[in-house]
């Protein structure tokens, strides 16, 4: 479970500098990594009894995870409201019949 665990830290730090890239290629495939080393998790087998230093190892990496996914789901909520206000703005100028009118990136 330990390299399992780590496998899947180490996929959510890709997702979150894909996401930091603004490569939709490259979050896709992040994301697809991402779900199956999760799924592979889910048929790892049953964490040690709490009571073990195996069991507190692996609580330290769930906490670190658990950290990443935030991070992740911070940089997918900038993401959706990045793209939302560019929708937003081309919507605007096509709206306004102005058509020489250059979108600032």
């Amino acid at each position: 479970m330990n390299a399992e665990l780590r496998q899947i830290e180490e996929k959510l730090g890709r997702l979150i500098d894909t996401l930091d890239g603004h490569d939709a290629g490259a979050i896709v495939a992040a994301t697809e990594a991402l779900a199956a080393d999760v799924a592979r998790l889910r048929n790892a087998g049953i964490a040690p009894s709490p009571a073990s230093a195996q069991a507190m190892a692996y609580s330290s990496m769930i906490d670190a995870i658990l950290g990443k996914l935030t991070q992740a789901s911070i940089r997918a909520n900038m993401h959706r409201a990045w793209t939302r206000q560019r929708l937003d703005g081309v919507t605007a100028v096509r709206s306004s019949g102005a058509t020489a009118l250059a979108i600032k990136y």
